[in-house]
Parts: C-alpha cells; structure tokens; sequence
C-alpha cells in the first residue's frame, strides 16, 4: 500500500496480521454498535446480529493468523533444512533420487558396453588387417566397378603403394586378367588364369579371381589372390633344357658309335688302318657317354641327400693335397704348373663330407687345368675368409674356405651367374673337345648347397678367375672327433 506521496510502495501485511487486528476491534464495536441501537431505537435483536458477526469474523481472525504463522514457521523450517541438506526423507526426494540413480546406472552401463563393443570391433579390425598383411602372396579387394579398395602388404611391394582406387586394368594391363574379372563380377564365380605381370624381371602369376558379397543387397565385389609361379616356371623350363641337353649330349656319340659301327660291318669291313682308327674314335665317344652318364648319376645322389647336412670334420689341407696330386699327371701333359698354397697349422677342419668335397676340389682344379694358359700356374689355397660371403646361411658361425685360381682367358662378367646351370658352357665346342659335360660347376653347386656353404667366382679378362668354396668350420664336440686324413 502507499504510505504517502513518496511514491514507494509499503511493505504489504499478512493476513494474518489484518485478520487479528479486526478481531482486536471487534467486541468494541459491538459494544458501540449496541449503544447505537438503543439511541437510535433499533431493535435489539439487529444488534446483536451485527455484534455477533463482527466477533465471529474476528475470533476466525485470530485463528487465521496463528495457523497461517505455524504454516510459515514450518515452512522456513523446512527451507533451512534442505538448504543444509538435512531433510533427505521426504518421499517425493526419495523417489527421484531413486529414480536420478537408477538412470544413471543404466547409463553408465550403456557407457560401458558400448565402449567394450567399440574396443571388440577395433581389435577385430586390426587383427582382420594383420592376417590380411600376413598373407605371403599379393591379395587386392576390388569393389564392381573393378576397382582397387584394399590391398595387403605383398600387393603394395609387388604393385607399388596408392593402389587404392586405381583401376585394376590399368595396373595388370592383361586381357586375360580383364575378362577374367569381368567375368567373375558379372556372374558371381571364381575363375584361374595365368597371367605376366609387367615389368622387366617378366614374373609369371597364377590370378585366382573369386567374388563375393557382404550382403544379399550389396552390389558384387572381387578378390584377387596372385600365387608366383615364376621359379615354378623356371624349374619347368629348366627341366625342359636338361632334359633337350641330356639328349643331345647323349645322341651325339651314340650318332657317332652308329656311324662308325655300319662302316666297319659295311666298306671298312677288310680295312685294317680304318678299323684301327675307327677304334680309337669309339673308345673315346663311349668314354665321353659314360662321363656323361656318371656325372648325371652324381647329380641325381646329390640331389637326393642335399637336406641331409653333413658332419664330419674334413682336414682342408690333406684333401687338396689329395686332388692335387691325383690331378699332377694331367697337369704336367698340359704344361701346367699345380701349386698347394702353404697353409696356417691352426685352419680348423671343415663340417662336410669328405668324398663330396673331394669331388668339388677335382671339378675346380680340372676346370683349371682345362682353361689355363700353357706354362701357366694353378694355385690352390686353404684359409680363414675375413668376411662370410652375401650367400652364405650362417655368417655368424666360424668358416674355412679353399680356392682355386687360373691364369687363363677369363669369363666375360655377364655369363658368370649361368656358369652352375646344367650344360651350360662358355665355350661348348672347346668344352666337348676337352671331355667335359657341361654337368661339373652344378655338381659343385649342389654339393655347396648341401653343406650350407657359398660359392663365388671372380674373373678378370685376360688375367684368369678364381673359384672360392667357404664352408662351415668344425666346432669339437664332447668326446672330442678327429678330422678325416686323405693322407
């Protein structure tokens, strides 16, 4: 209410105030109001209504006010208590406590598996992409359009990085592939086909193409997996030449043996200079068939126990000895001088089989004698390498190597790395003069091979070549094993 002209507003009173003021006046007024009555000559019984009433209304006005004042007493009694957080029993706060911390658990639970499905999935996905990068061979994910959508490890080093997206006609550049691949795309089968993928080392490929779908509703999609069929390939080829060689060098002195037979059953039958001479031509074509036949026998045993690892101790020094001495008629015939290097007293032995490494040295010093100049030297050593050579398996185990060097013409650099294929010759009409089979550098392959040993060869044109054998040393085991004597 406006306590005056101030313009402020008062501060409003409660009702129960107001109700207890007019209780406070009211059986005065009923006194005056009795008066009145009888001055003015109204009926008592009027008066006493109005008195009546006016007590009545001020006896609820005083009840008003001290309720209304125990109402607000509480009232701010409550307030006080829950601001201190001491009234936590009221039901309508316990219910939405209850119901504030059910939710709340649930929501930590939903939190907490749908972090665990998140993690599940993260590591299916990485252990999907580490089998999918262990895979050996190359593997690309083509979607319909044939394009590159995945590709493992192999596929990357074979095919270069940012395959991702990239046509898979443009990388193979293959019809076969190409209608292969369509053709698996648009009927939903798997199809094999050979493939050279491009590039200069020309690699032959086996391309499996399979489709698949992720679902019933997904469009088709491809798998492609290249197995490398280039050594495959390689040792069929091989097989293929051995196999033409063998029987040309087979057949040239059967021809020969033939010829020279129905001669002297036919127009040299009484001739005794042709006979005698057509001897000696038969004798040395049937000795060169049953080189030929010998070394391809020693080939095939050595093949045969190439994964069974030698172990005994073979004496270097005594073994080349040995061949050396066995070879120094020849070498004389030829004017050829064999030197055996002096060797340190504390070589170990090496971890071989004897007969086998003697039949190495032999190849090597014979090959020697061969090609070297007249009056020239053949040295042979046996020594510690410094270094373990790029071939050879185990470079942290001790080695012992032996060479051979000549002084003849030299090997031009491009034909070393085919001079251990079989029946390849430098020279092959030199080579057949000289008895040889074109069969003697892979028996020596073969051998090193099984000893887990390596085999190098150095050629300077116009000075001579060197072949080096580095093998495995003995290590002495308990009970202590002697080295194999030649001597």
């Amino acid at each position: 209410m406006d306590t005056g002209g101030s313009g402020k507003r008062g501060t409003p009173l409660p009702i129960g105030t107001v109700t207890l003021r007019v209780g406070y006046i009211a059986l005065p007024t009923l006194l005056v109001l009795g008066a009145l009555c009888l001055f003015d000559g109204l009926a008592l019984t009027h008066a006493l209504v109005i008195g009546l009433f006016v007590v009545i209304t001020g006896a609820v006005g005083v009840y008003h006010h001290f309720a209304t004042r125990q109402l607000i007493i509480a009232w701010l009694t409550a307030r006080a208590a829950t601001d201190r957080g001491d009234l936590r029993d009221n039901a309508i706060d316990q219910a939405l406590d209850r119901r504030d911390s059910d939710l709340a658990a649930r929501l930590a639970h939903s939190e907490t598996l749908w972090r665990d499905q998140v993690a599940a999935f993260e590591r299916a996905e990485r252990l999907q992409r580490a089998v999918f990068d262990t895979v050996p061979e190359p593997l690309i994910l083509l979607d319909a359009r044939a394009r590159v959508q995945a590709a493992n490890r192999a596929a990357a080093t074979r095919f270069g990085a940012g395959l991702i997206g990239v046509e898979i006609h443009q990388l193979l550049r293959q019809p076969s592939a190409s209608d292969a691949i369509r053709r698996v795309l648009e009927h939903s089968c798997a199809e094999i086909v050979e493939i050279q993928v491009p590039g200069a080392s020309g690699d032959v490929f086996a391309l499996h193409v399979d489709s698949f779908r992720i679902d019933a509703d997904s469009p088709p999609a491809a798998l492609l997996l290249f197995t490398d069929l280039t050594d495959v390939k390689r040792a069929e080829q091989m097989r293929v030449d051995f196999i033409a060689n063998a029987s040309h060098e087979l057949r040239t002195p059967l021809a020969s043996l033939v010829g020279f037979v129905e001669t002297l059953q036919g127009p040299a039958r009484a001739d005794d200079r042709a006979r005698d001479q057509f001897m000696g031509i038969m004798q040395a074509q049937a000795a060169r068939m049953s080189r030929l036949v010998e070394d391809l026998l020693s080939l095939s045993r050595i093949e045969s126990s190439e994964h069974a690892r030698p172990t005994d101790a073979v004496s270097l020094p005594a073994m080349l000895e040995a061949v050396r001495a066995g070879l120094a008629i020849e070498a004389q015939r030829l004017n050829i001088g064999l030197e055996l290097a002096p060797v340190d007293q504390a070589l170990p032995p090496a971890l071989g089989d004897a007969d086998q490494l003697a039949q190495v040295a032999q190849n090597l010093i014979e090959n020697a004698i061969k090609y070297g100049r007249p009056d020239s030297l053949v040295t042979i050593r046996a020594f510690v390498p410094d270094l373990a050579p790029l071939a050879f398996p185990d470079p942290d185990r001790p080695m012992v190597a032996f060479a051979v060097t000549d002084q003849g013409q030299g090997i031009p650099k491009d034909v070393i790395p085919r001079l251990t294929e079989r029946f390849y010759r430098v020279d092959a009409a030199r080579s057949r003069e000289m008895g040889g089979t074109g069969l003697g550098l892979a028996i020596v392959k073969h051998i090193v091979t099984r000893h887990r040993g390596a085999l190098s060869i150095d050629s300077v044109a116009g000075a001579g070549s060197t072949f080096t054998v580095v093998l495995p040393a003995f290590e002495e085991r308990v009970g202590g094993e002697s080295a194999i004597n030649f001597s």
